[in-house]
């Protein structure tokens, strides 16, 4: 995966000549995820997390025409996570990283576009982690089982773009298969523009 990474950008950087254009936009976003219980956990839930907070959506054109753009992007979004575990509740801290390979087309693919509609889709691997900690317990256990909210894996991405004067606004969906043992199923909406 790593490989075909860097082998699909460097070749789309040499069509470019070497010439590559940086964007980025700023917003707000969440993200929530729901995994599995460890096998005979006697736990009432599967364990989950909801995030709330900024977005952060740079990405590199490495390639682009009037009419669309190939790039690579890291959409972040960290905020706060509010945690009810039993009688006790907390304020916990979450992160989501993706790297991604996107397609865009129309408004907002580059400067070089003057479409008012737009929008991409895109693919790649991403790293979610919530500051929270669950805990399991089973019949016949010596011992609780503690996890966190941490989940690794494949990414995809679409987004819609309405180009609106010199601003870019912009509306991204994701979904994450979980390739830990919990195996979250995360997804998150984004909202953001131009600065």
């Amino acid at each position: 995966m790593r490989a075909l990474f860097v082998c699909l950008l460097l070749s789309s950087c040499l069509l470019q000549n070497g010439y590559a254009q940086f964007y980025h936009q700023v917003g707000v976003g969440v993200f929530a995820g729901t995994g599995k219980m460890p096998t005979g956990a006697t736990n009432n839930s599967d364990p989950t997390y909801a995030v709330y907070g900024a977005f952060y959506f740079p990405r590199i054109n490495a390639f682009e025409s009037k009419m669309l753009a190939f790039s690579a992007s890291a959409p972040i979004t960290a905020g706060i996570l509010a945690n009810n575990e039993g009688s006790s509740s907390s304020i916990g801290f979450g992160v989501d990283v993706p790297l991604m390979l996107d397609l865009s087309i129309g408004a907002g693919s580059s400067d070089k576009n003057e479409s008012t509609v737009g929008g991409f889709i895109g693919a790649g691997f991403g790293f979610t982690h919530a500051n929270q900690k669950y805990t399991y317990s089973a019949p016949g256990w010596t011992d609780v089982e503690r996890h966190k909210g941490t989940s690794y894996g494949p990414v995809v991405h679409t987004g819609f773009r309405y180009a609106h004067y010199k601003w870019d606004l912009t509306i991204r969906l994701f979904y994450k298969k979980g390739l830990e043992a919990q195996k979250f199923q995360t997804f998150g909406i984004a909202g953001s523009t131009t600065f």
